[in-house]
Order: structure tokens, then sequence, then C-alpha cells
């Protein structure tokens, strides 16, 4: 299991119900998984490493709890209606410092799998989208210090 810090409620079915069908579309087992133990938060371990890249996680938005306007299903509905080059198919489920998000996609052929969206080149998808891992879990477990 993964240390996260300042994670809220955890969800239960009924939850998970209720914000996918608000969504429209259904999320990754692995992701339902992780949120029936830790809801948002902080990951003590926060930093991912590609290459010469090095990405540092601030937060995981939270699902149906969390402050106005800060959670997943609202993060992921404000994104696509202020940007309309921000790809359907890749849902924010986690934050860097500088605003730039952790994403999974919904697509058929990776379905689950993580990847960074960098705001500044919304115009430029071979620049903004930036593939990490396979699913949660590998991401997860690739965090380190």
């Amino acid at each position: 299991m993964h240390e996260f810090l300042r994670t809220l409620q955890p969800l239960v079915v009924a939850d998970f119900k209720d914000v996918q069908q608000s969504l429209g579309f259904a999320l990754p087992a692995e992701i339902r998984n992780h949120y029936t133990h830790m809801n948002g938060g902080r990951p003590k371990n926060n930093i991912f490493r590609k290459g010469d890249e090095t990405f540092r996680v601030l937060a995981f938005l939270p699902i149906k709890y969390g402050e106005p306007g800060d959670t997943l299903e609202e993060t992921y509905r404000r994104v696509r209606s202020a940007n309309p080059f921000f790809p359907e198919y890749l849902v924010p489920i986690a934050v860097d410092d500088g605003g730039d998000f952790y994403c999974f996609s919904r697509r058929d052929e990776d379905h689950g799998a993580i990847y960074y969206y960098r705001n500044d080149y919304f115009d430029e998808p071979q620049r903004a989208i930036v593939y990490l891992a396979p699913s949660l879990d590998s991401f997860l477990s690739s965090l380190g210090k």
C-alpha cells in the first residue's frame, strides 16, 4: 500500500455509482480500488522519473468529497469546457505544483494508463501529452523521493 497524507473519506460502491453516472463513463477498476482506500491526498513519495525528466506530484484529486471545484469530477468538467484542446480521453486524477495534470486514459487501447498533461502546450498535443505508466499501480510503485 502506498502512503498518502491528508486523504479524505474513502469511497463506497454507491459513491462510485453516483460519480460515474454524473461523468457519463466508468472509472477503471484500479482507480476505483485506489479510491476505496485513499480519496485524494498527497503521496509521501511524490517524484516520478522518466528518462531525464522529473515529475513531482503535488496532490491527487478527491472524488465526491472535497472543496468545491477541486474534485476529480469538477476538475474534469472545468478543464474540458475551458480548453477545447484537452483530449476527451484523459481524465485528471492528480496535479503538480504548476497546475499541470496527471491523468488516466479512458480509451479502450490503453484504459487506465497514466499520462501527464502540460497546459502550456495545450495546442501542441505531441508536446502536451506525456505517457508515464501503463497503470495507476505501476505509476504509484514508481514514485520515489
